[in-house]
């Protein structure tokens, strides 16, 4: 199980000025999820869109109110972490006291 997150920005295309980004969590089974996923979250979460542009993950609502909603940045979090510890561990061991044997 892969926890993914993104950071998502919505337009309301009927008002001027008016952007928020906002963060969602996905778990997928290790693949990055999918267009379909993300749809999915975002209905789940009130927003009754559809998918405009797959590639780039733009989503969008027509309308009285129009909105679009695009993922802006999405990563997995946990794999980052884990590499950053691996290579702390790896930094101790290059480290090694010559006192100690090193």
């Amino acid at each position: 199980m892969a926890e993914w997150r993104f950071v998502f920005r919505i337009d309301y295309l009927n008002v001027a000025g008016e952007e928020r980004n906002l963060k969602g969590t996905l778990y997928t089974d290790g693949k990055p999820p999918t267009p379909e996923d993300i749809l999915g979250f975002l209905r789940q979460s009130g927003f009754d869109v559809k998918v405009r542009d797959r590639e780039h993950l733009v989503f969008y609502r027509e309308g009285e109110n129009p909105l679009e909603i695009r993922i802006v940045k999405i990563g997995n979090e946990e794999r980052e972490h884990d590499d950053a510890a691996l290579k702390a561990i790896l930094e101790q061991f290059r480290k090694r006291d010559p006192a100690i044997g090193g």
